[in-house]
């Protein structure tokens, strides 16, 4: 949460004299996270929405409209009365989504883009029955097992699943995909044993390490996003 803190800080200040501006004095304002809760669209969202709340002077209400990987949500918003009052917190797959799945919505003519808040790494992760501590070692071993591994992301066409379906596309290595309606799940099931290895927000992650029940092996990010110190975790060189 310190990271997601920070970076929210940077931008908050400016984004709320905006958002004060749009919006009727005194009303509820509905914040739509179209995700599940303790991920980090959820956790920006309370975040965001306390601080709002606070400066503003109105009450915020956060609204977790999970399913469909953030289309059910983003519909909600795009098909919200015009008023400022329904505001969208949600991922990059918004801008992309569209190419991908028929819409029932434009989220270039029906949603109005306000500010970049979070970068947010991606960090894959094993259950640690698997014998693996390096993203190569997790490469060699799928390559040796015909039933590959079965990975879970935050839901079909998300970052997380584009990110792994690369990984399978580069190595070559047999994996199924297994969707949830968030990081979170997908996370708790690793932990469980249900499913082999997940690629997940550093939100959703961060929490259950260090933990002899999960392995941290990767993290997509570059320069000083780059989490394993924060972490501490990583059993990869």
């Amino acid at each position: 949460m310190a990271v997601i803190t920070r970076t929210i800080g940077a931008f908050l200040l400016s984004l709320l004299s905006a958002i004060a501006c749009a919006q009727p004095a005194g009303k509820t304002i509905r914040f739509i996270a179209p995700y599940t809760p303790g991920g980090v669209v959820d956790n920006t969202s309370r975040v965001m929405g306390e601080r709002m709340s606070r400066e503003l002077g109105q009450p915020v209400v956060i609204e977790n409209r999970a399913g469909a990987n953030g289309q059910i949500g983003s519909e909600l918003v795009a098909k919200a009365a015009p008023d400022g009052l329904t505001l969208l917190l949600t991922s990059v797959g918004i801008a992309y989504r569209q190419h991908l799945v028929k819409l029932p919505y434009d989220p270039f003519k029906d949603l109005m883009p306000v500010s970049l808040l979070v970068i947010n790494p991606l960090l894959i992760v094993v259950n640690p029955k698997l014998p693996v501590n390096t993203l190569d070692e997790l490469v060699a071993y799928a390559k040796r097992n015909p039933n590959g591994l079965r990975y879970g992301s935050s839901g079909t066409g998300g970052p997380s699943h584009l990110a792994a379906e690369l990984l399978r596309s580069i190595s070559g290595i047999p994996m199924t995909h297994v969707p949830y309606k968030g990081d979170s799940a997908a996370i708790v099931d690793v932990l469980a044993g249900n499913i082999d290895m997940s690629v997940s927000s550093v939100s959703a992650t961060t929490g259950h390490l260090p933990s002899p029940d999960i392995t941290l092996l990767n993290t997509w990010c570059r320069g000083i996003l780059c989490l394993r110190p924060l972490i501490g975790i990583s059993k990869s060189p």
